[in-house]
Formats: structure tokens, C-alpha cells, sequence
């Protein structure tokens, strides 16, 4: 059984061969519908030089997100000039050497962070020359249950916490797509928790993964700080959060998005 981490694949109409464009804009684009069935939002940033500092912030000013979705992020800074990172980021060999990425919706305006592990925040080299994200959220002016379909009349992105058929994986079996909600009202310092299990699975893929806290901050998984690392994880069926020793604290969620095929299609 394979999976593969943060792969993103074409969606289509139950079937139809009508695949939904992937369209990236600086420009704020109505993409589909969130678990709760809200509007999701996409918008790309682009930005130059954004400078030093540890963490690095970036406004979102004007976006008003009730929940971030999904961060798709890559940076370049002085000391690899040319070298794109994909984030989150963890150095081969040196944890330290890592960058997260956190959202902070309880400020004004609310920011989107790059934390640096220990070797990366005392780096003299630490300026980034480009950055790139890609933010799916919904807003706090929409209502639950009012999401729309996209013009071409059906969503390009679809999250449920219901089985969803929304495909076909590269080898012509059915794609489907499912989300996974856990609320929890504890302390994680190590160790693994159970988000949710999956039978009958052929090939898995985590689509994306959210961990948030009642402090108006989101994180995207996986997230490095240093030598302390939260990962999905997936074994005999059980989806699982896997921490190392870093600590969160209590009443926190998590939302995991799976893509899979079935042994039996």
C-alpha cells in the first residue's frame, strides 16, 4: 500500500469528462465548498524580499478567514539563492534547520507566520528573496450551508466528511475523497493519536492537514520548530496525528483530507 504526503491531483464531475481548470490567482477566487458548507476561497501571494526576523510575517489583510483549509507555501532566501523549498520544511540531517508555517486569525491584521527552527532563526542569512503561497479558507461573513457551486456547475473542490467520488487515480480506478474532523480536549506531548480509520483502502494520499487551537491560530501539518516535528501519519487503516516531544495544549482539532482507491474497485 503506497501513500504519498501533500499531492495535489485534477478533480472531475462524478465522472464526466469535464476535468475543473486549476486556476491560481493573486486575485481572491470562489473554488468550491468546505465541510460545513461555507464557500472556499483561494488566493496566491506572492511576494519579493520580505526581509528578516524570526518568525517572518505576512499580512492577510482583507481576506476576514473564518478557517484556513489548506497552505500550499515555497521559499527561496540568500544563503540558496535559486533553490526553491517546499513548506513545511525540515533540513535532511538537522531538524534545527526547519520553517513552519502558522496562521494567526485573532490579530489584526490577521498574518500568515514562518517559523525558524533554531539554526535558520540565528542566520544572518535568513532573508527570504521570494516567497509563494497559496491559502484555501472560508470567510467569517458567510453563514454555514450557504456555499454555491462554481460556474461550470459543479465545485472544483468538494471537502465532506462523507465519502466523496471525485475522480480517477493514475492507474483508472475510482478516486474518492473524504475528511476527517477531531476535537479534543487535552494536552498532546509525544506519541500518536488516532484521527480516524480507513478500511479498504488500496493507495493513500494526505490531500492536506490543518491542527488548530482556541487561540485563533493554524497550523498547517506537518509542522517543524526545531527538533520538535507533528506529522500525519497512517497505519493498519488508522489515520494518526504523531507528535515528537513538542507539546500542544489542550482543546485543539485537527482536520486530515484523504484521497484514496479501494482494493475492491
Amino acid at each position: 500500500m503506497g501513500i504519498i504526503m501533500k499531492n495535489k491531483v485534477c478533480y472531475s464531475n462524478g465522472g464526466n469528462t469535464t476535468i475543473q481548470p486549476v486556476i491560481y490567482s493573486d486575485t481572491e477566487r470562489e473554488i468550491g465548498v468546505w465541510r460545513d458548507g461555507k464557500p472556499l476561497y483561494q488566493k496566491t501571494i506572492y511576494i519579493d524580499d520580505i526581509g528578516t526576523g524570526s518568525p517572518t510575517e505576512v499580512s492577510l489583510a482583507g481576506l476576514d478567514i473564518d478557517t484556513a483549509i489548506d497552505i500550499q507555501a515555497q521559499v527561496t532566501y540568500t544563503s540558496n539563492t535559486g533553490k526553491w523549498h517546499l513548506l513545511p520544511y525540515i533540513e535532511p540531517g538537522s531538524p534545527n534547520s526547519s520553517i513552519g508555517l502558522r496562521i494567526e486569525l485573532n490579530t489584526t491584521p490577521q498574518r500568515l507566520y514562518l517559523i525558524p527552527g533554531s539554526d535558520y532563526a540565528s542566520d544572518s542569512q535568513w532573508y527570504m528573496n521570494h516567497f509563494l503561497a497559496t491559502i484555501q479558507y472560508t470567510k467569517t461573513t458567510d453563514t454555514a450551508g450557504s456555499g454555491t457551486w462554481t460556474p461550470q456547475g459543479v465545485p472544483a473542490v468538494h471537502y465532506s466528511t462523507d465519502e466523496q467520488v471525485i475522480g480517477t487515480w493514475i492507474d483508472g480506478k475510482t478516486l474518492y475523497q473524504k475528511t476527517y474532523y477531531y476535537t479534543h480536549n487535552d494536552t498532546i506531548s509525544g506519541g500518536f493519536t488516532t484521527i480516524g480509520t480507513i478500511s479498504d483502502y488500496e493507495y493513500l494520499q494526505f490531500v492536506n492537514c490543518m491542527y488548530y487551537t482556541t487561540d485563533g491560530r493554524c497550523y498547517s501539518i506537518p509542522y517543524a520548530n526545531g527538533s520538535s516535528t507533528t506529522v500525519p501519519y497512517l497505519e493498519n487503516g488508522n489515520i494518526q496525528l504523531r507528535v515528537s516531544s513538542d507539546t500542544w495544549g489542550p482543546e485543539w482539532g485537527v482536520v486530515i483530507t484523504v484521497q484514496y482507491t479501494k482494493a475492491t474497485d
